[in-house]
């Protein structure tokens, strides 16, 4: 009972990570597959060169191509060439330890991160290349493996072989990554936007591992030591491209960046200032409304008596003349006159006092 019980527990990992832990086991086994089976004959001095090229120079020799995700690496050289002269079982160990490394690498350098990402990279570049060596076994029917140095037709056969399949693994394992990353967006749009790029990677890594190892079998010490300074001088100039590519674009970024600073600075300048101008403008209307009635209040308080409100002795008067006036012209338009007065009102001040004579008026 108890193990019915945690077994649930043990499968709660989230479908991604249970993708991971997949990966990493698949990739073990062919790792430790390729370690118990691979040939004594493989075993030497220039294979552990090429694990030492792996783990310390190969991780430190990507380019990053400016305003992409896509980084050159030569890792797919390394374990093409590998594939070339120590055969599979060898390439899959060193396509591990090439990817770890790398792996670490960019992890150092902040431009990695994730639970078990280094050994999950590592995992599924070993599961590639076995899967990789798989097809260039059954291909042997076809192609003589064998006799590749004298046989540049075959060399050329066998890399392209080798840089299909290994492009058509890595393209399946990392859309079944991404796709469960986000199972909204199509197979065809995950495979164009992370896997189609890499091609060129498989490309040009398996022609330069074919140069590698034409170079080796054929050429004298001095055809080599030219060849690898050429691909030495090409390989810095290139570098050197990159990075004044990279500097222009960062500088017209940082352009546009102060631009877009300074913009927003003078719309934030002149929002202030319309809010400042909406201010003045809605003092200046109240002003202007306390002005008009404060005018509208003196041409009334000139016309009219500030304690009854009634008409003043003055607009009495104007009123009186115009209407005297209109009767003058036209004798039919009569008015009349109502003059009225309060018997002994200054009994009323004097006993009572003015407030209330006021109240009585």
């Amino acid at each position: 009972m108890q193990t019915i019980r945690r077994l649930p527990n043990m499968l709660r990992f989230e479908p991604i990570e249970q993708y991971k832990l997949a990966m990493i086991l698949l990739g073990f086994i062919c790792l430790a597959v390729a370690i118990f089976v691979i040939p004594m004959t493989s075993l030497g001095l220039g294979l552990a060169a090429v694990l030492l090229f792996a783990i310390l120079i190969a991780p430190r020799m990507a380019l990053s191509l400016p305003r992409s995700k896509f980084t050159v690496t030569f890792s797919d050289s390394v374990i093409f060439f590998t594939f070339l002269v120590y055969g599979g079982e060898a390439a899959v160990i060193v396509a591990f330890i090439e990817t770890y490394a790398s792996s670490r690498y960019l992890q150092s350098k902040g431009k990695m991160s994730g639970p078990r990402i280094v050994f999950c990279n590592a995992a599924g570049a070993a599961l590639v290349t076995a899967l990789t060596y798989g097809v260039l076994l059954l291909s042997g029917r076809v192609v003589d493996t064998s006799q590749l140095a004298g046989n540049t037709k075959s060399l050329i056969v066998v890399l392209g072989i080798l840089a299909l399949s290994h492009f058509v693994f890595t393209s399946m394992l990392a859309t079944g990554f991404f796709k469960l990353v986000n199972r909204d967006e199509s197979v065809w749009n995950i495979w164009k936007k992370h896997c189609l790029a890499t091609s060129i990677s498989q490309i040009t890594g398996a022609g330069l591992a074919g140069l590698i190892y034409k170079l080796l079998n054929y050429a004298d010490p001095v055809v080599i030591a030219v060849s690898v300074l050429g691909i030495g001088v090409l390989y810095f100039s290139y570098r050197q491209s990159i990075g004044e590519i990279s500097s222009a674009f960062d500088q017209v970024e940082e352009a546009e960046r102060q631009k877009a600073e300074t913009e927003r600075v003078r719309r934030v300048e002149a929002e202030e200032f319309a809010g400042q101008l909406t201010v003045a403008l809605t003092k200046e209307e109240q002003a202007n409304k306390a002005l008009r009635k404060s005018e509208r209040d003196f041409a009334h308080a000139a016309m009219h008596d500030s304690l009854t409100g009634l008409a003043n002795r003055k607009n009495f008067g104007d009123v009186l003349r115009k209407l005297i006036a209109e009767y003058k012209l036209d004798p039919t338009k009569e008015f009349q006159v109502l003059f009225l007065d309060i018997r002994s009102f200054k009994n009323i001040n004097d006993t009572l006092g003015h407030t209330i004579g006021d109240k009585v008026l």
